[in-house]
């Protein structure tokens, strides 16, 4: 195993993270603010690390969630590993940890205890339900925080069980809101009269899905009305859709995304598709479509089924119909403007085998952040972490690995 020793940025406007989380949510926190620059540590549990490295150590998962930090061991479960945290801390901007509420106050590293040691650090923690609240000791993953927030119930078919979605997008949005969070935080504390003081950032899975469900809750409060799961084609009563919001099927088996909304979107879908059944007046108004949307839909389901994709996407792509290709993870990688953005990105791992991740998000000007290695083996940067930033000798290390401290 190589030892990762990069040296450490002495920039104080590169921001320092400590992940002390596992699986997704959490650790996405980190791997988002390595993307835009920052400097991660990822602390892991000696023996196994985190459980996203299943089955070998070194899984697809974990090198893509690991990306840009340095791995190194500590076991927070004994006072030493405590201890060491503690004096890690100094050196930290923001930790994250995605623990059950109570855990890390249990073992005397919560927010309380490591803000006395650094007042500056900005603590991120991700759980399934927050840290207050009747349910905050239940554990949640990515599916429970989709049925709590609202999506699931709205995923699939009306007379059918609702589906989980088919991407772990609570686990992501939760990471993605969690670092917006973290930023601000940064922000209150580093701006010209600002605080001075780091804080607390509670993120729930849930509450992740239910900040998407804003314009479902405006409309039920407001008006009564209720959404309901649309599928993927149109429903015989109109209720509760859009009937023009549906992917359609290629004669060579693909499916093309469409959602003309505006009467000027439908006519250029009219000049395109050209079948006399689509000059219909009852398809002139949103509800009209809306109450004859299975026609709508097979109307415009006969145009594609005559044709093979390449066709149909370079005649939309030539109109205002706003559309796009329902893209499988193949056809992601070929996709020559996903190619042409720089979208996607490699890095070599250490089986010289090229990693593919998607590019810095969101793109800022005159930066050029870009993937700087993969997710690690475990503890490749314990020694060098420890002996930089700790002072540690090469004994004092070996003597913790040896109580299974790191």
């Amino acid at each position: 195993m190589l030892e990762n020793t990069a040296p450490f940025s002495d920039s104080t406007a590169q921001l320092k993270v400590l992940d002390l989380g596992t699986q997704i949510a959490g650790p996405f926190v980190a791997t988002l603010l390595g993307d835009l620059g920052a400097e991660v540590i990822k602390v892991e549990q000696p023996g196994g690390g985190d459980p996203l490295r299943k089955p070998d150590g070194m899984s697809p998962r974990w090198q893509a969630i690991g990306t840009n930090k340095r791995s190194i061991t500590l076991n927070l479960r004994e006072a030493d590993g405590q201890d060491l945290l503690k004096r890690l801390v100094n050196w930290a901007d923001i930790l994250v940890e995605n623990f059950r509420p109570g855990t890390m106050d249990n073992w005397g590293i919560g927010y309380e205890a490591l803000s006395q040691i650094n007042p500056r650090l900005v603590y991120v923690a991700i759980s399934g339900f927050g840290a207050s609240g009747p349910y905050a000791h239940m554990s949640g993953y990515d599916h429970v925080g989709s049925a709590m927030g609202g999506a699931t119930a709205l995923t699939g078919y009306p007379d059918q069980p609702p589906v989980v979605p088919g991407i772990q997008a609570t686990d992501f949005s939760s990471g993605l809101f969690a670092a917006m969070g973290a930023l601000e935080a940064v922000r209150r504390r580093d701006a010209e009269g600002g605080t001075g003081r780091g804080a607390y950032v509670d993120m729930a899975l849930y509450e992740s899905v239910l900040r998407c469900l804003a314009i479902d809750l405006a409309d039920y409060s407001l008006d009564g009305y209720l959404r309901e799961r649309a599928g993927g084609t149109p429903r015989s009563d109109g209720v509760g859709e859009m009937t023009v919001w549906y992917s359609y099927r290629t004669r060579d088996g693909r499916y093309i995304a469409m959602s003309p909304v505006t009467m000027g979107q439908i006519e250029d879908l009219r000049a395109i598709v050209d079948d006399r059944d689509l000059l219909d007046p009852k398809f002139e108004t949103q509800q009209g479509r809306m109450a004859n949307g299975p026609e709508f839909y097979d109307i415009i389901s006969r145009w594609t089924g005559a044709r093979d994709f390449e066709e149909v996407w370079q005649r939309l792509q030539a109109s205002g119909v706003p559309a796009g290709p329902v893209n499988t993870v193949p056809d992601i990688l070929n996709d020559p403007h996903i190619r042409a953005r720089g979208s996607l990105v490699s890095v070599r791992n250490e089986k010289g085998q090229d990693l593919v991740q998607p590019a810095a998000t969101p793109r800022i000007s005159g930066d050029d952040a870009a993937p700087r290695w993969p997710g690690e083996p475990l503890g490749a940067s314990t020694r060098h972490v420890y002996s930089q930033l700790l002072s540690l000798s090469d004994d004092e290390i070996v003597s913790l690995r040896k109580r299974g401290i790191v």
